[in-house]
C-alpha cells in the first residue's frame, strides 16, 4: 500500500513539490503559523505536541482496558482471543490511531517546510522501526512503551546529525541504521533466553 501511494502521489503531481497554506506575502497562513515557528518558552510547539501525544499515549496504554489489550494482543493474539478480547478490533483501533498521528506529523512536517512533495517522508519507516527497537520495543510484541520509543527517537536523531554532519553517504546511513536493527533485535533476543 505504500509503494501503491507513493506511486500514485507521484502520478498526480508529476514529482514536483506544492506550496502548502501559502499567503500572498509568500509564507504560511496564520493557521498554521503557529506550528511552523512558534515556541513556548524556548520548546517549539511541535516538540510540545509531541511531548502531550506521548503522554495521552502512555496514559492510554498504561491505565485503560484498551491498553492491556494492546499488549496482550501483541503478545500473544491467539491467547488474547481465548480471553475474550476482540483481537480484530484491537488491532483496527490501534493501526487507525498510528494512521491518525502519522497524519499529523505529516502536517507539522509540510508546515515546517511550508510545501509537501511525493518523495517527502522516504524511509521514514525504516527511521521508526529503528527508533522503537532501539527503544526496547520488542518485534515479536508485547513489550515496550513510550518512553523508550522517545529516547530511541533521540538517539536515532542524534546518529542521523553525527552521520550527516560527516558526510556520510545516504547508503551507508542505511546500512548504519540497518545494522542498529539487527543489534537490537538481537541483543533483545539474547535478554530474553538469559
Amino acid at each position: 500500500m505504500m509503494s501503491f501511494a507513493r506511486g500514485l502521489a507521484r502520478l498526480l503531481f508529476g514529482g514536483v513539490a506544492i506550496t502548502l497554506l501559502a499567503t500572498s506575502q509568500g509564507g504560511n497562513a496564520p493557521e498554521s503559523a503557529f506550528f511552523a515557528s512558534q515556541r513556548v518558552g524556548v520548546v517549539p510547539v511541535p516538540a510540545l505536541l509531541m511531548f502531550l501525544v506521548a503522554t495521552l499515549v502512555r496514559l492510554l496504554l498504561r491505565f485503560t482496558p484498551f491498553g492491556r489489550h494492546v499488549y496482550a494482543v501483541g503478545g500473544n493474539p491467539l491467547a488474547a482471543r481465548f480471553s475474550g478480547i476482540r483481537v480484530d478490533l484491537t488491532k483496527t483501533v490501534v493501526f487507525v490511531l498510528s494512521g491518525a498521528l502519522t497524519a499529523l506529523a505529516a502536517y507539522i512536517q509540510a508546515i515546517q517546510l511550508n510545501q509537501s512533495a511525493p518523495n517527502d517522508g522516504v524511509a521514514y519507516e525504516l527511521n521508526a522501526i529503528a527508533a522503537v527497537v532501539i527503544g526496547g520495543t520488542s518485534l515479536q510484541g508485547g513489550i515496550g512503551g513510550i518512553a523508550g520509543s522517545i529516547a530511541g527517537s533521540w538517539m536515532l536523531g542524534m546518529i542521523d546529525n553525527v552521520l550527516n554532519l560527516n558526510n556520510v553517504p545516504s547508503d551507508v546511513q542505511l546500512l548504519i541504521k540497518g545494522g542498529l536493527i539487527v543489534a537490537a533485535v538481537a541483543l533483545q533476543r539474547l535478554q530474553r533466553r538469559t
